[in-house]
């Protein structure tokens, strides 16, 4: 058994029927960088083959507006799941982008962090300079240092600790002011 013309135009909205794929993925929030074709596409090719295996299967389709909208939603959310779908994203979501400005409005500024490294200790304060701020690898650093790399790194993690508790005691936020890591 094949399917109608008068069954296929009810199901893609063709000769002035309502496009049910349409419908369903319109109250969809499609998110930047997916490209809305693609996500219908994928809909009208779930919707087609699930009612050529209904017919075929004998069954009537009593409404065939919302079996199409039926299998396009949920075809469409799972599409917009998947990781091939994330894959694709090129820009960042709105909330995202909101998120990022929030989060950078809270960093630290500069000066703030350079001040702190000031307070710090001089056998702390050097290595953090050197690593930190002028980009020298630890291992460089602690040859000008005198010092082993083990030694390095552990006055560098107590420097960064220390820059923790002053900026919090500065109300910084300390996660965003932590230093990079270099290893």
């Amino acid at each position: 058994m094949m399917l109608t013309n008068d069954l296929r135009d009810q199901l893609f909205g063709l000769n002035k029927q309502p496009d049910p794929v349409a419908a369903a993925v319109a109250k969809l929030d499609v998110p930047a960088g997916v490209d809305r074709a693609d996500v219908m596409q994928e809909c009208r090719v779930a919707v087609l083959q699930q009612a050529k295996a209904k017919v075929e299967a004998g069954q009537t389709i009593r409404n065939p507006f919302s079996f199409a909208y039926t299998i396009a939603r949920g075809r469409a959310l799972n599409y917009l799941r998947s990781e091939a779908t994330r894959a694709k994203r090129q820009r960042p979501l709105p909330r995202q982008v909101e998120a990022r400005k929030r989060q950078a409005s809270k960093a630290p500024k500069p000066a703030s962090v350079r001040r702190a490294l000031n307070r710090l200790p001089r056998d702390l304060r050097r290595p953090a300079r050197l690593v930190w701020l002028d980009g020298i690898s630890q291992a460089a650093a602690a040859r000008q240092l005198g010092v082993s790399p083990y030694e390095l790194r552990e006055r560098l993690t107590e420097a960064r600790f220390a820059l923790k508790r002053i900026l919090r005691n500065a109300k910084v936020p300390v996660r965003a002011a932590a230093p990079p890591r270099k290893r």
